[in-house]
């Protein structure tokens, strides 16, 4: 963990290299040592390596013990496991059988689709709904940056945000349009944000009902709320949904994509 911290790596992405490393240390090999995952926890470094030597049989264990998993679950098992065989010294395995994954068209909302979103959100109770929906759809943030931008981030009189490590732990600058959205977030800062027992102790933008900051799988519950609401497949309405629909309003909009690259903040065009 602290090694993943230090190379910038997310919440999400070391909650998945550690399950992927206990998974492939926790894979039984014939004829060798197994340990289960809660002694794994607590051997030694050296006891790691040896349990962890590709060599021995243990990842053609894992892969097959996990072919039933869907190729892009099971490329991030991978990449958790080849870090970890990287850390402790072991030359990465040139055979590993990789899935394919076939390259699809982001999925969006239709016209038809995004108005009723549109609609619903305005008209929710939920007060950080509307600003929410307006500040992605015009910036494309990850939905781990809109929980993560403070007060001080939002600079709504010249429409942008200062996003501070990113993925990667990249900072940029995205904008919005101060007449729609910047009044949107003005109102919700000034009038509709709930302040509760916890409010006075961070400096969040956006929080919950009881003044708390705002989290990920709350987020992503509403969102199926809203779709529910607003006639829309639940399953494709997600943040990642929404920052798709970003992409492609600018796409269409005339922007060329390595500015869109960089509004979006990823390493690779």
């Amino acid at each position: 963990r602290q090694r993943l911290l230090a190379e910038g790596k997310s919440g999400h992405t070391i909650r998945l290299y550690e399950r992927a490393a206990l998974s492939y240390l926790s894979t039984s090999v014939t004829g060798k040592k197994n340990e289960n995952k809660d002694q794994i926890l607590q051997l030694t470094l050296k006891d790691v390596r040896i349990l962890a030597d590709p060599l021995e049989g243990r990842f053609d264990a894992w892969a097959m013990d996990h072919a039933h998993m869907a190729p892009r679950s099971i490329l991030a098992m991978c990449a958790g496991i080849q870090h970890l065989l990287k850390w402790l010294g072991f030359p990465l395995p040139d055979d590993i059988p990789l899935p394919r994954v076939p390259k699809t068209v982001p999925k969006i909302l239709d016209a038809t689709e995004l108005n009723r979103l549109r609609l619903s959100s305005k008209s929710s109770h939920v007060s950080w709904s509307q600003p929410y929906i307006e500040l992605t759809l015009a910036t494309g943030l990850r939905v781990s940056e809109v929980c993560n931008l403070q007060l001080r981030d939002v600079d709504t009189k010249k429409g942008r945000c200062f996003v501070k490590e990113g993925k990667g732990r990249r900072d940029r600058v995205v904008l919005f349009d101060i007449e729609s959205t910047g009044v949107l977030l003005i109102n919700y800062i000034e009038m509709k944000r709930s302040f509760g027992s916890m409010s006075q102790n961070h400096n969040f933008l956006f929080v919950n009902s009881i003044g708390r900051p705002l989290q990920e799988r709350t987020i992503q519950r509403h969102l199926k709320t809203l779709a529910i609401e607003s006639n829309i497949d639940p399953t494709r309405l997600t943040p990642h949904t929404l920052r798709h629909q970003f992409a492609v309003q600018m796409l269409e909009a005339g922007a060329d994509v390595v500015s869109i690259q960089r509004l979006l903040g990823h390493s690779d065009l």
